[in-house]
């Protein structure tokens, strides 16, 4: 990244790194909770995942609307996550995506007020 907003940006993109490192651990951590081995390579869940992987020397404010549209898909499936933890009765899990998903909204929203939007 380059520019004027690289510390800004910068400084935003590393705390998200860290948080999804987070939550990725935190899940696997879950599904072992059920019997069932996650997946362990970024190319198995490349494969599986609607994110894609994009250029890397993108604009400052085109690489924070990738983030955003990662993140409009990110919470359609966590809808859907508690929508089947709450027919399943697996409160645990409902809870642990709930605060995924009130993270991942106010990420959004100060990226989207970082564009202007």
């Amino acid at each position: 990244m380059k520019g004027a907003d690289f510390f800004d940006l910068h400084e935003q993109f590393e705390l998200l790194y860290r948080e999804a490192h987070e939550n990725i651990d935190e899940i696997a951590e879950r599904i072992r909770v059920f019997g069932k081995t996650p997946l362990s390579t970024f190319k198995d869940y490349l494969a599986i995942s609607r994110i894609k992987e994009t250029a890397t020397n993108l604009p400052s404010n085109e690489m924070a609307q990738e983030v955003l549209n990662d993140f409009k898909i990110l919470l359609e499936l966590m809808f859907a996550v508690v929508d089947v933890t709450t027919e399943q009765n697996d409160s645990g899990t409902e809870e642990m995506v709930k605060v995924f998903i009130h993270n991942i909204e106010k990420h959004h929203w100060m990226l989207s007020s970082f564009l202007g939007k």
